[in-house]
């Protein structure tokens, strides 16, 4: 009975975090298409994130004996498309989303760096390795 207790516990413990990941990875495209898209919620962004994922790594191992400049664009608009039907907007819209996305990334990641040198949690000199970081 032990076992079968520890296991249920496990894989309560991998389903919520795996909700908690997938949150947190939907809220660019959250807070993006808020700015957007008038069918913006958080449900949508995190329906979009794992479509857009899904379509994007489809299509990358579909067209990986490609050139990998025609492969990743052929990947980024199927993730736009995605995105476009997800929250009803036009391409531009959706590029906007995916824009946007990034750029919350980018920030965020840069603010979370910040913190963690100024207490001491990642040395300066380890910050260098970590692309975008304005060092």
């Amino acid at each position: 009975m032990h076992s079968s207790v520890s296991l249920l516990t496990s894989f309560l413990i991998l389903l919520l975090s795996f909700v908690i990941v997938l949150i947190i990875i939907s809220m660019p495209v959250y807070f993006a298409s808020k700015m957007i898209s008038k069918r913006s919620s958080l449900t949508r962004a995190i329906i979009a994130s794992i479509g857009g994922l899904t379509i994007y790594f489809i299509l990358r191992v579909i067209t990986s004996p490609l050139p990998f400049v025609f492969s990743f664009v052929l990947a980024f608009l199927g993730l736009l498309f995605i995105f476009k039907i997800t929250f009803e907007t036009s391409w531009i819209g959706a590029l906007g989303i995916a824009f946007l996305s990034l750029v919350f990334v980018i920030i965020v990641t840069t603010a979370v760096i910040f913190i963690l040198i100024s207490l001491g949690l990642i040395a300066p000199h380890l910050a260098r390795l970590i692309p975008f970081f304005p060092l």
